[in-house]
């Protein structure tokens, strides 16, 4: 494995325009290894995506292409507690009912192909109320994790109707921290659908935020995960 002073040397010797598999012929033909040159494509994309030159091992686990940030191989087991993760609104499409039901639908699909015992949803707007309201129309029993109490109170009137109405239909409510809200609260939540979970369902675009601390902290604990972003792609 490559230290993250001698993959920044090697990306100095690899045009930031350079495509994948360029890359990949010139780190070979340095001698590189396979896992070697491994590291040095997934830098290099990372640079590419993120026009970013600085790279370590995070960087090439958050924003490296999906290629090279395989989930860990697993079968989905039968009676799963599956957590949630995903980005809000502005990253899928904004905050209309079509781009809404658009993230229902895939978790739809999801949970009729792989039915698990037990939904647990961070309930932020966006992928995790998708998959909530998704929950509720399959009449799966689901948790709702609140990172703390009134957490909907600066979204818009609409957004915190609707976030009622659905925790109401509930299985379960368990509020995460006390007291109002704190930035580390929202990973304090993530970690404990994480801890509570066989598997993790995501909708991340690999970028950086707390979808991606959530995914860093269940492969830091062994919990697989299934990303769902691509078939997102596929539908706008």
């Amino acid at each position: 494995m490559l230290t993250s002073k001698e993959i920044k040397m090697a990306l100095d010797n690899i045009s930031a325009d350079y495509d994948r598999g360029y890359c990949i012929a010139v780190a070979r033909s340095k001698g590189y290894s396979g896992e070697e040159t491994h590291q040095i494509v997934a830098a290099h994309m990372a640079r590419k995506l993120r026009g970013q030159v600085s790279v370590n091992a995070d960087v090439m686990l958050l924003f490296a292409p999906e290629e090279t940030i395989q989930p860990i191989p697993f079968e989905v087991p039968d009676e799963a507690i599956v957590s949630v993760t995903g980005h809000r609104p502005p990253k899928l499409g904004g905050y209309s009912d079509e781009a809404f039901r658009k993230l229902v639908s895939i978790a739809r699909d999801y949970f009729v192909a792989y039915p698990p015992k037990l939904i647990i949803s961070g309930m932020a707007l966006g992928w995790d109320q998708a998959v909530a309201r998704a929950a509720i129309e399959l009449n799966i029993p689901w948790e709702a994790a609140v990172p703390f109490k009134g957490q909907e109170k600066a979204w818009p009137w609409q957004s915190q109707q609707r976030y009622n109405a659905m925790l109401s239909k509930a299985t379960s409510i368990v509020v995460v921290s006390d007291g109002g809200y704190a930035a580390w609260k929202m990973q304090k939540r993530n970690e404990y659908m994480v801890d509570k979970s066989s598997y993790i369902l995501a909708m991340w675009d690999l970028s950086s935020g707390g979808t991606a601390n959530c995914i860093r902290y269940a492969r830091e604990r062994g919990k697989p995960y299934i990303n769902l972003y691509n078939r997102y792609k596929e539908l706008i």
